[in-house]
């Protein structure tokens, strides 16, 4: 397996002991949302099928923002679960949609099961 576009930006900035805030872009334009933040804060995933052939190592133990558009809510919740057992500590997805002439933000959240056991 591959690591997704940038991980190696997010590498190197956790292995200098900087701080990590990473912002996964996933479908339309995710290219240019992901060039948008600094290095070592971004991670592009442009289509739905090609984060299944990625490893996602890179974001063990790291909050992520999962920012999606053009995917389906089954798609994001499919994703979100992957970056999950991938290691990631919580997951907050926003699925962008356009039901009308604005766009509209649906929130998710994904934590691993022992983790949310203790938060309660």
């Amino acid at each position: 397996m591959r690591s997704p576009p940038y991980a190696r930006e997010v590498a190197e900035r956790r292995a200098a002991g900087l701080p990590v805030n990473v912002f996964v872009y996933c479908g339309d334009n995710a290219w240019r949302f992901a060039q948008s933040r600094p290095p070592g804060e971004r991670i592009a995933v442009p289509s739905d099928a090609e984060w299944r052939t990625m490893t996602f190592t890179c974001l063990r133990g790291l909050d992520v923002m999962a920012v999606a558009r053009g995917w389906s809510q089954d798609e994001l919740d499919q994703f979100g679960r992957h970056l999950i057992h991938a290691g990631a500590l919580l997951v907050v997805g926003l699925l962008v949609t356009r039901d009308g002439p604005w766009p509209r933000v649906v929130p998710t959240h994904y934590r691993p099961a022992a983790a949310w056991r203790a938060a309660a």
